[in-house]
């Protein structure tokens, strides 16, 4: 992860989350530092290294959300939906809108400062990509823009968290589809993050979230890759026979 990277070579953030050439840069300082300090079994690719835009714990992006940071502090988000009527009122954004938006302006910025850079692993050049994607999946946006509030409306308002859900799968599929498009990227495959939806029970796991990202899994056939935090064991059963993911990535 970046920030365990960064903290590795005593590097603070600076303005990483300011500029993207800085982003650049630092992220192939960490790759550089990850071969020649971590000894592991990862397939190396010998023909190229991806950097991207990144703005690490900020989901929600797709709204305008306030993010608020701190000196050497990860960016943080704070709730836009002050009551669950609030979620009536989100517009569709377009994928060129708000902080996520960002991403894109950066992709290019990126793409174009690649040429001020030369990279070579064992004498052999090293190809950069840059690409470009949504980040977490449509609960932790929700948990964003919603805040710890959202697990008090599942009870007292399920049928605005429903429609929430549904609006945040919706606009994680446009934006995804956008940035595929953009980079050249198939459309076959789709990793989604869950962080937050480690709190819920199996059966508000099951009724609030299953449905949305199924829908999200249809739109980009292949792999189902899941990533999430926290202790999800009384989740598994979940993940294998109704979301049916192929590959679990990173849990507690």
């Amino acid at each position: 992860y970046f920030r365990y990277l960064m903290a590795a070579r005593n590097q603070p953030y600076g303005d990483y989350f300011e500029n993207p050439r800085t982003q650049i840069k630092q992220q192939l300082l960490n790759y550089k530092w990850q071969l020649e300090h971590i000894r592991d079994d990862r397939v190396i690719n010998e023909a190229g290294v991806t950097v991207r835009p990144e703005f690490q714990t900020v989901r929600g992006g797709y709204f305008p959300i306030t993010v608020e940071r701190a000196d050497n502090e990860l960016p943080r988000t704070l709730p836009l939906l002050a009551k669950p009527e609030d979620i009536s009122s989100l517009q569709f954004p377009k994928p060129t809108d708000n902080l996520y938006g960002r991403k894109i302006e950066w992709y290019h910025v990126m793409k174009e400062a690649l040429n001020n850079y030369k990279v070579k692993l064992n004498g052999k050049p090293l190809e950069i990509k840059v690409e470009v994607s949504g980040s977490g999946g449509p609960f932790p946006d929700a948990f964003a823009l919603a805040g710890e509030n959202i697990f008090i409306w599942m009870h007292e308002n399920p049928g605005l968290v429903h429609k929430l859900m549904e609006l945040m799968a919706e606009v994680f599929t446009a934006y995804e589809f956008y940035v595929r498009k953009l980079t050249g990227r198939t459309n076959a495959g789709l990793e989604l993050g869950c962080d937050a939806a480690e709190m819920l029970s199996p059966e508000m796991f099951r009724e609030f979230v299953v449905p949305c990202y199924n829908k999200c899994y249809a739109s980009f056939p292949g792999e189902r890759s899941l990533h999430m935090c926290g202790k999800i064991d009384h989740l598994a059963g979940i993940f294998a026979d109704e979301l049916k993911i192929t590959r679990l990535n990173g849990f507690g």
